[in-house]
């Protein structure tokens, strides 16, 4: 953000004074047009990127913290059944689905935390819509989470 403050106020200053000629202002806002360019596509794939994934008691529910390059995280609370359709996507070890079949989200399956085969399965049959049974019937809490990393008790 500072660099295209940076390059934004630079180009205001070649316009209205121009030490180095106007050709100079042109390359400036080239620069400030392709940096605005990259955030926008850095914050589009950055709030939809999976960092971290609970599954709640009722194995129904996730619990799905986003990733934001320039922000707080956000976290947000899914059905399982409204996920679908995981297929590889345009970005480099980065695997897409969608939510409800509107909203497209990508998680990196190749991270270090899910390169267990139990995990891999795991979050496999989750983004692909399949609800997962954690327990007795009647011993669901929807308070309590259970975080994808930890190994379930059997």
């Amino acid at each position: 953000m500072v660099f295209i403050g940076g390059n934004s106020l630079l180009l205001i200053l070649e316009l209205t004074s121009p030490f180095f000629g106007y050709w100079h202002g042109v390359s400036l806002l080239a620069t400030v047009l392709i940096n605005l360019l990259g955030s926008r596509m850095l914050h589009y794939y950055s709030t939809r990127m999976i960092n971290n994934i609970w599954i709640l008691r009722d194995g129904k529910t996730v619990e799905i913290e986003l990733m934001n390059a320039f922000f707080l995280s956000k976290t947000r609370r899914m059905n399982i059944r409204n996920f679908g359709y995981l297929a590889p996507s345009r970005v480099y070890n980065v695997s897409c689905f969608t939510y409800q079949q509107q909203e497209s989200l990508y998680i990196n399956t190749s991270r270090n935390v899910y390169k267990d085969p139990e995990y891999a399965a795991l979050l496999s049959n989750i983004v692909q819509g399949r609800e997962i049974y954690l327990g007795m019937p009647g011993q669901e809490s929807l308070g309590q989470k259970v975080k994808l990393r930890a190994k379930l008790n059997r």
